[in-house]
């Protein structure tokens, strides 16, 4: 018997190089049938579809559906999430982030007691809780209780949020024993370093002006105060290099300050903002090493693509960070909001090319771990122990297959 999911989440983000439920959907197995639920803000509905956000899924035959949101949340949206559970009647609603899992929580819920059926909910956490406002926490909190299960992106996310850690083995999972795991985000790690990303590097790096003896940092991420990407403006001045540039890549609404900061340090002829892009795997074989200075995490996917790529990485330790990277094998960790540890590790790593070869080596290694093919087994197979035996996420009974008919209200 099939399996109907809904996999719920936010717009994607332009330039992301690797949606997770991207990637799930590029390997549904033939008894797993998918759509795509977005819940997207008003005025960049349009904008989203004329950019062809939602191709990647109609081209891999997930259908999709956007919910239009004027405000983050309200009892019109949620009812609108709940229509959508009951005309299309799934066996799993699946969501990732904040407001994506608040809907179908408390929809979800809607759905068990208006239309009599069963309904697995999965949510995620998929960064640690500073990176959610008080109301999003409480509202988190509140609903939670109708998940039937919750999956962190990392064990320190998992212990940020439960104080407790277990990574997810669905060869032992048994349905209600555990109401939380730790499921790591993984990529598709066949798209970084590939020959054609590593012939790209002399033209590239001579695009951002840069000459043999150059060496390149990279970073991708969204320029947010979790990325702390002033920390790593003030790592670029201690290091007081002329050889020495930094690649930003993506956007957000810090952009301006950070070029104010550029300004300020003056640096401003070392740091390329490049913007959201395409061809991420040639920016990263174009680098010499990944930089990363978040304040929290939950498990960083732009870090396991530059491992992927074979780059060294300096980065914080923090939730997620910690558990990929060991320092000194792959990397470099220091403590985060210390810019002066930051530039002294990426001193040290310029410093030693063989040391940086063999990080390579390692990073390749690590990246491995983390395969979405791995962890989309892993996920059907969860999916299947699920609704071998459904739980409700609450104390109370679910009905029986046989109340499946039952009309729902309307």
């Amino acid at each position: 018997m099939s399996i109907s999911v809904v996999f719920a989440g936010g717009l994607p983000q332009r330039g992301e190089l690797q949606s997770q439920f991207m990637g799930y959907a590029r390997r549904l197995p033939p008894d797993v049938r998918a759509e795509g639920l977005f819940f997207v803000p008003a005025d960049r509905e349009a904008a989203a579809v004329a950019e062809g956000a939602f191709e990647p899924y109609h081209r891999c035959g997930v259908p999709v559906h956007i919910l239009s949101l004027r405000r983050r949340i309200s009892l019109g949206s949620i009812f609108a999430c709940y229509r959508y559970l009951r005309d299309s009647s799934p066996d799993i609603v699946h969501a990732q982030h904040a407001i994506p899992s608040i809907h179908c929580r408390v929809a979800g819920l809607l759905y068990r007691i208006l239309c009599r059926r069963r309904l697995v909910i999965i949510t995620e956490h998929r960064n640690a809780p500073q990176n959610l406002s008080r109301p999003a926490r409480f509202l988190q909190r509140l609903t939670e209780p109708a998940a039937t299960l919750v999956l962190c992106s990392s064990a320190g996310v998992e212990r940020a949020y439960y104080r407790s850690a277990e990574l997810l083995d669905p060869a032992r999972f048994v349905p209600g024993r555990r109401r939380h795991y730790t499921f790591h985000n993984s990529i598709d790690t066949s798209l970084l370093g590939t020959p054609s990303a590593v012939s790209a590097r002399p033209a590239l790096r001579a695009q951002l002006g840069l000459s043999d003896g150059d060496v390149l940092l990279i970073c991708v991420a969204r320029f947010v105060p979790q990325k702390a990407h002033d920390d790593l403006l003030h790592t670029l001045a201690l290091l007081n290099n002329p050889a020495v540039h930094l690649a930003l890549v993506g956007e957000g609404p810090l952009e301006a300050e950070l070029r104010s900061v550029v300004d300020r340090l003056g640096v401003s002829g070392r740091v390329s903002f490049l913007g959201p892009r395409d061809d991420v795997p040639a920016l990263l074989s174009a680098a010499d090493l990944f930089v990363l200075a978040s304040r929290w995490e939950g498990l960083s996917k732009a870090l396991l693509e530059a491992l992927a790529a074979g780059l060294p990485c300096v980065a914080t330790a923090v939730e997620g960070t910690e558990e990929v990277i060991s320092s000194g094998t792959e990397g470099l960790l220091v403590p985060p909001n210390q810019p002066e540890q930051l530039a002294a590790a990426v001193a040290s790593l310029l410093a030693d090319p063989p040391r940086r070869t063999r990080m390579s080596a390692a990073a390749r290694e690590r990246a491995a771990a983390f395969s979405i093919d791995h962890q989309a087994e892993a996920l059907w197979a969860l999916y299947r122990a699920l609704t071998r035996d459904v739980t409700s996420g609450t104390s109370a009974p679910m009905p029986d297959t046989a109340e499946r008919s039952t009309p729902c209200a309307e």
